[in-house]
């Protein structure tokens, strides 16, 4: 048997750029999806049980990703950039940080919200997630 050793690669100005584009992409999508939720909730009939279910489903998925990614940010990212981003930048980090905590917030009522909707998709519901997600998406 032989052992092998893992190798960690370091850190290159050429997977900083890397990161730096999976980064752009990721929060492009999110834009896209929230920009395009308002609409797609709004085109579930009222009483369209089944619709209403796969719209739910698939901003469930929307909802826990932008949670999962937002949480990976705020212990990862912003902790070290504040001890390393000259004093200046330290506001434009605490205030991503309060941005997250608002969308944080508002992912909180989205999920009650979309819960009831499912379960009785009608236009009011619908119109006050809408407004969530513009909120979210703004």
């Amino acid at each position: 048997m032989s052992t092998a050793t893992a190798t960690i690669a370091q850190p290159t100005a050429q997977t900083a750029v890397g990161a730096a584009a999976e980064m752009k992409t990721i929060h492009s999508a999110f834009r896209r999806e929230l920009r395009l939720a308002p609409a797609l909730l709004l085109s579930v009939e009222p009483g369209d049980r089944l619709r209403a279910g796969i719209v739910g489903s698939h901003l469930d998925l929307l909802d826990r990703f932008l949670h999962h990614h937002h949480t990976i940010e705020d212990d990862m990212i912003w902790p070290k950039l504040l001890v390393r981003v000259p004093a200046e930048i330290a506001p434009v980090v605490q205030l991503m940080e309060t941005q997250h905590e608002s969308v944080a917030e508002l992912l909180e009522r989205t999920v009650a919200l979309r819960t009831e909707w499912r379960t009785n998709p009608d236009s009011a519901r619908a119109v006050e997630l809408a407004a969530l997600y513009t909120c979210l998406h703004d």
